[in-house]
């Protein structure tokens, strides 16, 4: 069962607009849950806290997401390219012409 949870986390790492309830409903705000990696002594503090028994568990931290409007520069395709080679400081040779 833990292992479904931990895929599911992580496979929606990200929950947004009709995800999400209460005051974040239809915001533009997103949660981002990622997985918090703690030493034995923090799960400790988490479980003491909570007063509960250790069990085996995972630990997670939320953070809200702040997302930008649609909204960018356009961006132009590109319409020509060339190699020009750099410079090189060895053996003196003349250099290649650029290609087009």
């Amino acid at each position: 069962m833990l292992g479904c949870t931990l895929q599911a986390l992580y496979d929606d790492s990200i929950l947004e607009g009709a995800q999400l309830s209460g005051s974040l409903a239809g915001s533009t705000d997103a949660l981002r849950s990622t997985l918090a990696l703690l030493s034995l002594e923090q799960k400790s503090w988490v479980w003491y806290a909570l007063q509960k028994p250790h069990r085996l568990s995972l630990n997670y931290e939320v953070r809200v997401v702040n997302v930008d409007a649609g909204v960018g520069q356009p961006v132009v395709p590109v319409s020509t390219r060339s190699l020009v080679p750099a410079a090189h400081p060895g053996p003196s040779t003349p250099a290649p012409e650029p290609v087009p």
